[in-house]
């Protein structure tokens, strides 16, 4: 077996300890002058140039055929001596060995001194291992007396620097324990070499690319990451996992860096074992924070892992895991998983440029799963994250989900809250974003802020469901988002089954455009306080209104346009509020040249509301109003100003809200919403209203 003559490198230093930069190391026969083959490989087949020119840094891999004795002289550049080692040979045959040359021992010589007695280090006489320098230059006139002195030839002058260095066999290589290294510049404190290894976690100490299998490896990597904290870097390269690896948090924050999404990979193919999770971080509830990034995870429609990236454990025995908002998924790609990444009982995460890509999956899926299974699931930010799926049937980009646990107000379980999407992209997918709330659990606080765009083709781009008596999605702003082509609804929000409530929906500024069915929809009595303000509507195909409140109570719809665009398609109504629909507040809306019918169509039957301001707004069409008998009155509660027209038959008296009005005959009288006209009369006159 060939010898290294350095555990990893030969360094050369010099004297004054700095890096012999572009020195040469000499190869000899031992005792001899003459040149004896170094070699650059272990397999002793490729042989070094004699000298050997050293690094810019004075580092080299040499390697030496163990069967022979060397001698070793290093110069500088400039052919300087440093030193001459003889006699260097690994005697234990294969093992590897060499001399180091620890700290220096250095005496400052008095007048015409010969004889210096070592007090900080020790060397062994006649083994070569004994290195002299006066004033920086490497001597050879002395004698080694003994193990802690050395007798020089001819007397000294006063002040000479002399410097020893005792070298040390080794045999075997060197451990890091035993090297020292002290960083550049003023004041570096001096460590072991196996100190420094520990400031950074190496992937390659624990898998490497190409291995039929990586899990186990990848397991003890991250068992240290977890235990030690501090740096850890992935290496470039494709790594094959057959079993799941579970990122236990501790007391210890860490940093996990990986060299890219396409040059880190972690392949989870149908050789994968175990319907778990490629990876699943669990552990503590007061974890000091980290940061994962770098890397993907690749899966296959046949892969028996449950999803690439569980954060969380959803079994209620263990804690909520904490991030305290310093911890942070950055730069993450996964592909191809029944659930990409899955965040399950945590909290206070962050996700930058991650993505999930489901594209290939080829059956039901979700790219991102949020959910609460019995506790809770709170505070997340995503930022410039994508997600991209098919148009299918159960393929979801972002799914949120609580289910299965009443919501308890004293501790949060039961409930998914405090989600923030910014400049986040979803194409394609069934549905661009699901929110399903059931058994008495909550969905709450979620903004998909403006940045966030759902593109593509769409079944439904927003679809939120309450869908059990007690079950309560409220507080969710759509602020700024793109909806483009819905085949059955833009933005959906519904109340179904035993009548789960909706509350305090914003939908602000977004723009839908091409939706096929509803751009706006809430359905349901149990839906509370909508607000839909500030959006446009764009080439809508709708039959019947762009903008749907059915049954909602308390709506706010104020300031939507609709208008056409390249595919000058155009919807029935913009608004369209219908039976049920109650204290509503519709105004500033436009549809004028862009709707079939008219801006608003009220069929609400609410008799507290204003309805006003919305030009192409035709809320009643001219219809016969039969006076049943003197006085008779007619109370607008249209939500606009209505014009009530009186003719014929003789009449006494006109009052409108009490006050007095001109009875002649063949004129209109402006009945605002909410007023009364009262006609008095003898003879019956006739009567009409229309809108105005």
């Amino acid at each position: 077996m060939a010898t290294l003559l350095q555990s990893a490198t030969f360094l050369s230093r010099k004297a004054d300890g700095t890096p012999n930069a572009l020195g040469k190391l000499y190869t000899y026969a031992a005792g001899t002058l003459t040149g004896q083959a170094s070699y650059t490989t272990a397999a002793l087949n490729v042989e070094h140039a004699n000298p050997i020119i050293l690094g810019a840094d004075g580092t080299a891999t040499i390697w030496l055929d163990p069967s022979l004795s060397y001698r070793l002289i290093e110069k500088t550049a400039a052919d300087a001596p440093i030193r001459d080692v003889d006699n260097f040979s690994d005697a234990a045959g294969g093992t590897g060995g060499r001399y180091v040359f620890p700290d220096p021992e250095t005496q400052t010589a008095t007048a015409g001194q010969t004889v210096f007695t070592l007090t900080t280090m020790t060397y062994t006489p006649g083994t070569s291992s004994l290195l002299v320098f006066v004033d920086g230059l490497q001597v050879t006139d002395y004698t080694e007396t003994s193990a802690s002195v050395v007798t020089f030839d001819s007397g000294l002058l006063a002040g000479q620097e002399v410097t020893f260095r005792g070298g040390i066999y080794v045999s075997g290589g060197m451990g890091a324990d035993e090297v020292t290294y002290t960083a550049s510049g003023t004041g570096a404190i001096p460590r072991t070499q196996e100190s420094v290894n520990g400031d950074i976690t190496r992937s390659r100490d624990f898998f490497t690319a190409g291995e039929a299998d990586s899990s186990a490896g990848i397991q003890r990597f991250w068992n240290r990451v977890t235990s030690v904290g501090g740096l850890a870097v992935i290496s470039p390269g494709d790594y094959t996992m057959k079993s799941g690896v579970t990122i236990t948090l501790g007391s210890k924050g860490f940093h996990v860096i990986g060299g890219g999404v396409e040059d880190v990979r972690f392949i989870v193919g149908t050789s994968f074992v175990g319907a778990t999770p490629a990876f699943k971080i669990v552990g503590s509830d007061a974890q000091p924070g980290f940061s994962i990034s770098g890397f993907s995870i690749r899966g296959a429609p046949t892969t028996a892992a449950t999803a690439g990236l569980q954060i969380g454990s959803a079994s209620t025995s263990d804690p909520v895991i904490a991030g305290f908002n310093t911890s942070c998924f950055r730069n993450i790609f996964v592909a191809d998983f029944a659930v990409g990444i899955d965040l399950v009982h945590a909290r206070l995460m962050r996700f930058e440029d991650c993505a999930v890509w489901n594209n290939s999956f080829g059956a039901a899926n979700t790219c991102f799963r949020i959910r609460q299974a019995g506790l809770f699931t709170t505070d997340h930010i995503f930022d410039r994250c994508q997600f991209v799926n098919t148009k299918t049937a159960g393929y979801y980009n972002v799914e949120i989900v609580s289910s299965g646990t009443a919501y308890n107000n004293s501790n949060g379980n039961g409930s998914v809250a405090g989600l923030k999407f910014r400049s986040c992209d979803l194409y394609a997918g069934h549905t661009g974003i699901r929110m399903y709330a059931s058994g008495s659990s909550r969905i709450s606080d979620v903004w998909f802020s403006a940045g966030c765009q759902i593109d593509q083709e769409t079944v439904y781009g927003v679809y939120a469901e309450s869908a059990d008596s007690g079950a309560d999605i409220q507080n969710i702003h759509l602020e700024g988002l793109y909806v483009s082509k819905t085949t059955s609804g833009g933005i959906v929000f519904t109340s179904t089954g035993t009548g789960g409530a909706i509350r305090s929906v914003w939908v602000d500024g977004a723009h839908i455009d091409r939706a096929e069915g509803p751009a706006v929809s809430f359905f349901g009595t149990a839906v509370e306080a909508a607000t839909v303000r500030d959006c446009s509507v764009v080439d809508s195909s709708v039959a019947a209104g762009a903008i749907v409140f059915n049954g909602t109570q308390g709506v706010t719809c104020i300031g939507n346009r609709a208008r056409q665009d390249a595919f000058a398609l155009t919807p029935g109504y913009l608004v369209d509020l219908l039976s049920g629909t109650a204290n509503i507040v519709c105004t500033g809306n436009d549809g004028t040249g862009a709707v079939d019918t008219a801006t608003v169509r009220d069929l609400s039957g609410d008799v507290v509301k204003a309805i006003s301001g919305n030009p192409g707004y035709n809320p009643l069409a001219e219809g016969t109003v039969t006076p049943t008998g003197s006085p008779f009155s007619y109370k607008n509660t249209t939500g606009d100003t209505v014009a009530v027209y009186v003719t014929g038959g003789t009449v006494s008296g006109i009052t409108l809200n009490s006050r007095a009005v001109p009875t002649t005959s063949g004129i209109y009288h402006l009945v605002p919403h909410g007023q009364t006209l009262v006609v008095t009369y003898s003879s019956a006159p006739t009567m009409y209203a229309m809108g105005v």
